[in-house]
Parts: C-alpha cells; structure tokens; sequence
C-alpha cells in the first residue's frame, strides 16, 4: 500500500458511488460484486453477496455457509432452493468476474505497450 495521504475528494467519490450501489443491490434483491476506480489512483470494491435468498453471509472479509432447516421451519424445498440459488450466485459471480479479469488483464498489458505507462501503485480506499 502507498504511503500517500488519499485523495479526499476521490475518497468521498468512491464511498458515495459503493453506498449508492449497494443499495440499488439490496433494493433489488440481487448479488453483485463491483469494482471502482477513481484517478488518480483511488479503487474501491464492493462484494454483496446477501440477498434474500443467500446462504452466505460475509464475516470478518470471509464468506460464511449457513443454512439450518431450522432456519426454515422444517421446510426442505425451500432451504434446498436458497442453497442452489447460492450456488448459482458464486458460480456465475466466479465465472463472470474471472472472465472479465482476463479481459482487463489484455487490454492493461495492451494499453501499457501503446502508451509506455508507467504506473502509481494501487490504492484500496477504506471507509474511516
């Protein structure tokens, strides 16, 4: 992590943009998992992976598998179909995000070998 003092108006920029997203996630009832960038060298990201039907919940920046048939008043069918809807949720977040990692990967190298860039190291802007 660079010793620099962060940018306060790229700070404010990045947590507002991840409050706003994360709540259209969680208005709409859906995973997501975003990735901000704001210049000079200020990044973000946001992991929601507890909509309703999750069985994941994130704990200390670890996701955790719950799912209790007492959590569901005996109801099988349902418990059955939030763990296959979780499933489906990180496979299709993995599948997704690793897709187009390779994708951003290419066109980095590729932006670095048209401009000769050289770049500031990355900075994760965390909440205060």
């Amino acid at each position: 992590m660079s010793t620099a003092k962060d940018d306060p108006i790229a700070r404010e920029k990045l947590l507002r943009a991840r409050a706003e997203i994360q709540a259209t996630l969680a208005r709409y009832d859906i995973a997501g998992f975003v990735v901000l960038h704001c210049a000079p060298n200020g990044s973000e990201v946001l992991v929601h992976l507890e909509p309703s039907y999750s069985v994941v919940k994130i704990q200390k920046d670890r996701a955790v598998i719950s799912s209790k048939i007492e959590d569901y008043n005996g109801d099988t069918e349902a418990r059955r179909r939030d763990l296959e809807a979780s499933a489906n949720m990180a496979s299709s977040l993995f599948e997704l995000t690793a897709h187009t990692a390779l994708l951003l990967g290419d066109l980095a190298k590729a932006l670095d070998e048209a401009t000769g860039a050289t770049h500031t190291k990355m900075r994760h802007i965390k909440p205060n």
